[in-house]
């Protein structure tokens, strides 16, 4: 309770939440429909060429309509596990940070910079940006390590539904 303190006193803002998702979720029945027709959420497909457009429509449609919005995106764009197109996969990430002059990352991939860049305009008007952090652990084991170790289990969404009958998995949340 006392982390609850530091949120209390700071000003708070209502506003509706939304989400960056892979476009195969707006077709899930339900949950997928409800965020695709009621959230108005940002559905991607990580072809920049066709996300560039939705996204830019979507931000300029909340602009027009005066509502606040936060939007919570994953910048790396992907979840990645331990198949060989996985593998390669952070390995070009890696190489792309060296490129760039950074040490490659350990728990991150590279963002997916266009896209984020293009929803920057989400925060033209001087909205807040939060950096959250997700700690998922399970039996008091930390799940998300280092990306190229073998002990690192993905947090995918059929993970953290074991709970339900099996073991839960505790989320811890970091804001900033």
């Amino acid at each position: 309770c006392g982390h609850m303190k530091d949120l209390v006193s700071k000003k708070v803002t209502r506003c509706r939440v939304g989400f960056v998702c892979e476009a195969i979720i707006q077709y899930m029945p339900f949950i997928g429909w409800y965020r695709k027709m009621i959230c108005d959420d940002v559905f991607v497909s990580r072809s920049f060429q066709a996300d560039g457009p939705i996204i830019k429509k979507n931000i300029s449609h909340f602009h027009r309509s005066g509502c606040t919005r936060m939007l919570f995106l994953s910048p790396e764009g992907v979840v990645v596990d331990f198949g060989k197109r996985d593998v390669e996969y952070i390995k070009e990430c890696r190489e792309f940070c060296k490129e760039q002059g950074y040490r490659p990352f350990e728990y991150t991939l590279t963002p997916r910079y266009k896209g984020t860049t293009c929803l920057l305009k989400q925060t033209e008007a001087g909205g807040p940006v939060v950096s959250v952090t997700l700690a998922y652990v399970r039996d008091g084991k930390l799940l998300n390590c280092r990306l190229t170790s073998p002990n690192r289990v993905i947090p995918d969404i059929y993970l953290l539904h074991q709970g339900i009958g099996g073991k839960p998995v505790h989320v811890y949340i970091h804001l900033e």
